[in-house]
């Protein structure tokens, strides 16, 4: 027992102080969608996956979506988190939605849950606010809540480019472990997606906290109707992607991988449904 904790806690503090995907990943998951595509942030596509990320980016959505995320962190099995997410669009300019994380090994358990409001400003700009709290528990040390605020915006300047900027903010732990004195950094990050035809898009992004900078570069190209491929690179530490997607009719299939030199391969598969 004493071993097992002792793993999680050596891994809850890669989590907490090491990358921002390595943070993410029991408190702020990657679905498959974002996953191959870099871990696109600042100017997602216009999916229900988009509220885990950037919360204006599913403003201009016009119908309902749901949709279920399985994700193995490092290749662990005992890490592996199931993800849900629904969005509803309310009229012509806003969108409500809803996200929910689990996580669940024999010494630790998380769940989240949390709420997203969107709206449209003014031609072709959106703002987003999202509020999730996550309730983690570790055996030998007890529950604790964690909270986690973003906030972002995005633009579509012309039919060609999207422009796009966000902030979380995730509240620490208060067990009585090293993590009290080791708060979890505020992410923060723009990005800009160009689209030299409807079926390709190349984005570059940059997000910085107060000890990592990241940059992000993915492209995603359309071959059919039904099928779309993915690829990027994320530096610091060096990351590359893979995706793919499959639709058919209103049901969409993703799959995607991302391999660290050091954490090995994180993979990702979704099932997303829209009226």
């Amino acid at each position: 027992m004493s071993v097992r904790i002792s793993s999680l806690l050596t891994l809850l503090g890669l989590v907490f102080t090491a990358s921002v995907f390595a943070q993410s990943t029991l408190l702020d998951p990657f679905p498959a969608e974002q996953l191959g595509a870099a871990n696109i942030s600042a100017t997602p596509q216009g999916s229900v996956w988009d509220l885990f990320r950037n919360p204006a980016g599913v403003g201009n959505m016009d119908s309902p979506e749901i949709g279920i995320n399985y994700l193995l962190p490092f290749g662990e099995p005992t890490l592996s988190q199931f993800s849900v997410a629904g969005l509803m669009p309310m009229g012509s300019q806003q969108t409500l939605g809803i996200i929910g994380t689990w996580t669940g090994v024999e010494d630790f358990r998380t769940w989240g849950l949390g709420g997203n409001y969107s709206i449209e400003l003014g031609d072709s700009w959106w703002i987003g606010a999202q509020l999730v709290l996550y309730d983690l528990n570790i055996s030998g040390l007890g529950g604790d809540w964690v909270g986690s605020g973003n906030a972002g915006l995005q633009w579509q300047a012309m039919e060609k480019i999207r422009l796009g900027a966000f902030l979380m903010r995730v509240t620490s732990p208060t067990w009585g472990t090293e993590f009290d004195a080791e708060p979890l950094p505020t992410r923060s990050g723009i990005g800009i997606t160009l689209s030299p035809s409807p079926q390709i898009d190349v984005s570059l992004e940059w997000e910085a906290t107060q000890a990592q900078h990241h940059v992000r570069v993915s492209s995603q190209i359309e071959l059919s109707e039904w099928v779309m491929i993915q690829g990027g690179i994320q530096t610091d530490p060096l990351s590359l992607h893979v995706g793919m997607g499959v639709s058919l009719s209103k049901i969409r299939w993703n799959l995607a991988g991302q391999y660290f030199q050091e954490l090995g391969l994180t993979s990702a598969t979704s099932l997303t449904h829209s009226w």
